[in-house]
């Protein structure tokens, strides 16, 4: 009475090609604006430091309703040149919803600052 296991055959799956992320892309490409002057700032006594802020704030919509006046807290302590958001999740409709109010936020919070956006177009709520 001697009882035999089969060995269940697994068959490996075939690698898939890694697709080009099309999906990523600029909506809108503009100029940014140079708000100081190199040349001064080569030439003055002690130094200039540009100062770039780079937060992933992992969902913005979520992080502007917890904390509303971090990122204006952080612009003011470090004075900050440019401000870059990752992960923020936004769609192209987002900014400009009534209920949420993206714009109007930044635009009262951060008045100083220019903003210019890029979304996932085809992978909506993409980081």
């Amino acid at each position: 009475n001697s009882t035999t296991k089969k060995k269940a055959k697994t068959k490996s799956s075939p690698k898939k090609k890694a697709k080009a992320a099309d999906h990523q892309r600029w909506t809108e490409r503009m100029p940014l604006t140079r708000l100081w002057n190199p040349e001064t700032a080569m030439t003055s006594k002690g130094s200039y430091t540009f100062t770039v802020i780079s937060w992933n704030v992992a969902g913005l919509r979520a992080f502007i309703k917890k904390q509303p006046d971090a990122l204006a807290n952080l612009a003011e302590r470090y004075q900050a040149d440019v401000i870059c958001l990752q992960e923020h999740k936004l769609q192209d409709v987002h900014l400009d919803d009534p209920k949420l109010k993206i714009r109007e936020h930044f635009e009262e919070k951060l008045g100083g600052f220019e903003s210019h956006w890029s979304y996932s177009t085809t992978k909506k709520g993409y980081s």
